[in-house]
């Protein structure tokens, strides 16, 4: 059944490839214009639908180079939210306005670089740079299908257990776009590694790449922090109950699975919007067995507007992007390099 289900799809893919490698063909080949930004762009995105660490890619790099004194700004889609245009993210702003990742973008990089949102990447670059003059940064959220804007680097991320030479174009599998598309990267950044990566594994994951990018590739994997509390209780249960609603949650699983008892995993759709009904049933399993309540930094923002989760043994596992055999020398030089060319 599957096996003649694919075929029946193969027609559909093959459509969505002509029309991406033309609508590519046109922007690349200066048919169509492009916005080239005065300042240096970096844009981060993938090729295949669903989560391949972008916001920790984001959260880094925003961390990094305003430490290095520079004005930095993140620039987001505001993916699901109720609004529409250019907004600047602020402390009152919420998630149905701006969307969740933009809310944690600025919770995590409040004070050190400004979050926008706009689901047009040249109006938004606009707008920061009218509002914004002193900007010399701007961090481009998911933008590698965005071809009316010219990024001056290109960042392209894949997952090491799902990478994108592995998959199909939509509806067969996952990708946005065919495997060739990512030559027009500058770097490629595998998420997701496994923490004893080994260097014969490096090679065979560059030696399939090879057809399709030619570029560097660097490595990274999920550091998992010490869990925040955000209820009242501020020590963390053995007995642990998970509520996550992102594109991938099979890593933090197994993370949980491998320093906690893991009693149960309240798993919703990317991106969702939580019910006062829902949040009442993870309440109540929780405070019924004395387990501790697990999220992520991505829902925490949605779930803190339910005060009934204030008093209960609430905690946020913080998550950062960690690199592999010298990566981030390699990333921090290339950008460095893409930087001088705005001096």
């Amino acid at each position: 059944m599957a096996a003649f289900l694919n075929i029946f799809l193969v027609p559909f893919a093959w459509i969505l490839a002509s029309v991406v490698v033309i609508r590519r063909t046109l922007y690349h080949s200066t048919f169509i214009k492009r916005y080239s930004p005065p300042i240096q762009v970096i844009g981060v995105g993938n090729l295949r639908v669903g989560g391949t660490g972008k916001t920790p890619l984001i959260e880094y790099l925003g961390q990094h180079f305003t430490q290095q004194s520079r004005q930095v700004a993140v620039l987001s889609r505001g993916y699901k939210r109720k609004t529409q245009g250019y907004l600047k993210v602020k402390s009152t702003s919420l998630v149905s306005e701006v969307g969740d990742e933009a809310v944690q973008l600025f919770q995590k990089l409040n004070n050190l670089a400004s979050i926008h949102v706009c689901e047009n990447r040249v109006v938004g670059v606009k707008n920061i740079l009218t509002h914004e003059p002193n900007i010399s940064l701007i961090l481009l959220d998911d933008a590698y299908q965005h071809l009316a804007i010219q990024p001056s680097f290109h960042i392209l991320l894949t997952t090491f257990n799902q990478p994108f030479f592995d998959d199909n174009l939509l509806p067969l599998g996952r990708l946005r776009e065919p495997q060739t598309a990512a030559k027009y990267a500058d770097l490629i950044i595998v998420t997701k590694c496994p923490d004893d990566l080994k260097p014969d594994q490096v090679k065979s994951f560059n030696s399939k790449s090879k057809p399709y990018f030619e570029g560097p590739i660097i490595y990274s994997h999920i550091k998992y922090l010490t869990p925040i509390p955000f209820g009242d209780k501020r020590s963390i249960d053995v007995n642990i109950v998970l509520v996550t609603a992102i594109a991938e949650s099979q890593p933090l699983i197994d993370h949980v699975k491998r320093h906690y008892d893991l009693k149960h995993h309240f798993d919703f759709p990317d991106h969702h919007n939580y019910s006062r009904a829902e949040v009442k049933e993870i309440a109540k399993y929780s405070v019924e067995n004395n387990y501790s309540l697990l999220t992520t930094a991505k829902d925490i923002v949605k779930l803190q507007a339910f005060s009934e989760l204030y008093s209960l043994a609430l905690f946020v596992q913080p998550i950062e992007i960690e690199f592999l055999f010298g990566g981030e020398e390699i990333l921090q030089k290339m950008i460095e390099a893409d930087q001088m060319r705005f001096i």
